[in-house]
């Protein structure tokens, strides 16, 4: 899976540092954030629960625990209709070309049921 970040070239030598302290360690953790060869482990979300390692298939299945969703949050009035081009983009989002775009982003896709579930609360 390839992850796209923009760095800045500051943030980008630090988290080359942090890594380069950390990978000899035995038991070191890695963030998800740093873009060089780390040796990832398989996490629990909470003691006695079963270990997931960070593949594809379990971050996309929401079983590897540590994972980030992205929200899109929206200030209005309650019961006030979206501004239409507001409405437009959360549609477009919500579509399949738009969940395509987000998969080809490097981000996870809403599965269906998720994405039809958002789109009935714009209806």
């Amino acid at each position: 899976m390839t992850t796209w970040h923009l760095w800045s070239k500051p943030r980008l030598a630090a988290a080359r540092l942090l890594v380069s302290g950390i990978c000899p360690a035995r038991r070191a953790v890695e963030s998800p954030d740093v873009t060089v060869s780390v040796r990832a482990v398989p996490l629990a979300a909470r003691d006695g629960a079963g270990a997931f390692a960070g593949t594809h298939e379990n971050i996309a299945a929401r079983r590897y625990p540590l994972i980030r969703s992205m929200f899109i949050r929206l200030h209005r009035e309650a019961n006030a209709p979206l501004p239409p081009p507001v409405e437009e983009f959360l549609r477009f989002v919500l579509s399949r070309e738009g969940q395509d775009m987000v998969r080809t982003s490097g981000c996870f896709p809403l599965d269906g049921e998720e994405a039809a579930a958002e789109r009935a609360i714009l209806n």
